[in-house]
């Protein structure tokens, strides 16, 4: 094996994820019936499982994180969480971005959509635990607050209609700037 190969090799296996810090959106996918939208509220709470891009070590627990946790990050600016792995030692943080319109499920759009986007730095999300917090609305407005995705889900509208959500996927994947974001950039 030449020297070529052996670092493509060692590139390929230290990689471990699809995503690797920076800005990482989780995207669901989900098989409905009767739903106009699927969101989170402003201070929902993610739980993630992570791993540690410098030494691949993978946190035991996931950890809960919320635009309403605000801590100071490793060089003074705010964060949402921040931790030490205890395979390297080294301090890592997240920072969930500020929700906009473009952070919900709506039906007739992209099979994979964005819910949140998170800036991670020294550390990949590989996991997120589906639980309660989730607002789903049917077509007529009927809303249910604080609905439970992990599992299939199902009520009915004001107007005795089933409403339901059969299949609730999700994953991360690298985050996408829309051109509203590149605007504000300049």
């Amino acid at each position: 094996v030449n020297t070529v190969h052996l670092l493509l090799l060692l590139l390929i296996a230290s990689s471990g994820s699809l995503v690797s810090g920076g800005m990482i959106d989780l995207v669901c996918a989900v098989e409905v019936e009767n739903v106009g939208r699927i969101s989170v509220p402003e201070d929902h709470t993610f739980f993630l499982k992570l791993t540690c891009t410098t030494c691949r070590s993978e946190f035991p627990n996931a950890v809960a994180v919320s635009s309403d946790m605000v801590v100071e990050g490793v060089r003074g600016a705010s964060v949402s969480l921040q931790l030490k792995c205890k395979g390297c030692d080294r301090q890592h943080d997240i920072t969930i971005q500020p929700f906009d319109a473009g952070n919900e499920w709506l039906p007739d759009k992209d099979e994979w959509q964005r819910l949140a986007t998170f800036e991670c730095r020294g550390i990949d999300p590989v996991d997120c635990e589906v639980r309660d917090g989730f607002i789903v609305a049917a077509p007529d407005g009927t809303t249910y607050d604080d609905v439970d995705l992990s599992d299939e889900w199902m009520d009915v509208d004001e107007k005795g209609i089933p409403v339901a959500v059969n299949s609730f996927k999700y994953k991360f994947t690298a985050h996408k700037i829309s051109k509203a974001e590149k605007r504000k950039k300049k």
